[in-house]
């Protein structure tokens, strides 16, 4: 019999993630990889909301399988659904290290007024719609695909499910995944992003969460 490696809780370089991406993410393959909390600062901002939504801290504080990087961490959540025809649902997810507040000050409308945007949610955008879009039209043609998501520090979410007739592959999904990620360039597109050019090319039009406040 085979012996798995096990991955340690350390953290690892784009190159290394993906090369264990491609030896798969079945569930026997996600067993090797570490259980990881979510970064800190997600779980306070849960903390907080708990007050109205009690579920959201639990779910916040529930490990999952992750490889940590510099930049971040990711999530790959393989959960069995006895009682969903789905089956298994699958969840894939990076989550920044950080995530600050980038001033868009040609944005200002009156003074004293502050104009951000989260690093997370300008990264996402760039990440649907740069280089990696054709890597990801390959992983929708197997059942994954762009996960709708506002959550705390989160670049992208992916979502795919096993439904009946149309199962998922694990067998090319981790070679997939691997080759969308080097495309994606997480690392390059979060220096990118804050260059003064591409904050200035954010506009109202951009339809990008934008926080709006006045300093009193």
């Amino acid at each position: 019999m085979l012996e798995v490696q096990q991955y340690e809780d350390r953290v690892y370089t784009t190159q290394e993630l993906c090369d264990i991406l491609r030896r798969g993410v079945d569930p026997e393959a996600l067993a090797a990889w570490p259980l990881v909390a979510l970064p800190e600062y997600v779980i306070a901002v849960a903390r907080a909301e708990a007050l109205t939504y009690p579920d959201v801290l639990d779910e916040a504080q529930r490990r999952r399988r992750g490889l940590r990087t510099e930049w971040g961490m990711l999530v790959v959540d393989l959960r069995w659904m006895p009682d969903d025809p789905a089956g298994w649902t699958l969840d894939v997810q990076v989550f920044l290290a950080e995530d600050p507040c980038l001033e868009l000050t040609h944005l200002r409308r009156a003074p004293g007024e502050t104009v951000e945007i989260f690093l997370s949610d300008l990264a996402k955008s760039v990440i649907e719609y740069g280089p990696a879009a054709s890597a990801m039209e390959r992983l929708r043609g197997i059942g994954v695909s762009l996960a709708d998501n506002d959550e705390t520090g989160q670049a992208f979410a992916l979502f795919g499910c096993d439904l009946p007739g149309r199962n998922l592959d694990f067998a090319a999904l981790g070679g997939l995944l691997s080759a969308w990620l080097l495309q994606a360039d997480v690392e390059g597109t979060l220096r990118a992003v804050r260059e003064p050019a591409v904050l200035l090319s954010v506009t109202e039009e951009s339809r990008l969460p934008i926080i709006r406040a006045v300093l009193h």
